[in-house]
């Protein structure tokens, strides 16, 4: 698996080695692991600045409406990233940590109806499956993402309308 095969070479693994002796120590260089850290924290500071991750730009004519609008937009969008949705610097902290490692990622952002707000989470890029021929997203016929969810997170969507209220007797993999 090439993302076990990153890991390793990463330097995180705790493995006595058997070259070139028994017992030896298997040790790796760090730059790898320096190179995707540098990455992923060069990335989220300019991904997700103190002030927030969402600039408007104006089209047309700026007006005094339109730089008006343009502000409750974006001061807006950013208090979502920022305060509504906790988990939004989390998220894409994971997300470039696994850019940088293995060089796809994906970034979900949904109206959860259990949570009653938007969430955004990371999906790595062996959970999501498209077709090979599709262009891109947007034309793509189909794509899933395939997770784990719990009884639990079952219940709560059969409460809230969102899944068909029926017996759930283990936990399954569900496919969006």
């Amino acid at each position: 698996n090439i993302a076990e095969e990153g890991v390793t070479l990463l330097g995180f693994t705790d493995e006595q080695g058997d070259e070139p002796f028994p017992g030896a120590c298997g040790a790796t260089h760090p730059v790898l692991a320096q190179a995707v850290v540098k990455f992923q924290a060069k990335t989220y500071k300019e991904l997700f600045p103190t002030e927030g991750p969402v600039r408007t730009v104006i089209m047309g004519t700026q007006t005094q409406e339109k730089l008006d609008q343009s502000n409750r937009v974006r001061q807006f969008l950013n208090w979502q990233t920022q305060t509504q949705m906790p988990e939004y610097g989390p998220e894409l902290d994971k997300m470039l940590f696994h850019v940088a490692l293995y060089g796809t990622s994906f970034k979900k952002t949904y109206f959860n109806p259990a949570l009653q707000r938007p969430i955004t989470e990371f999906i790595k890029a062996q959970d999501f499956y498209v077709d090979y021929y599709a262009s891109d997203l947007e034309t793509a016929e189909r794509y899933t993402h395939k997770y784990l969810i719990s009884k639990n997170e079952i219940k709560k969507m059969q409460l809230a309308g969102v899944f068909r209220d029926m017996d759930v007797d283990v936990d399954y993999t569900i496919e969006q």
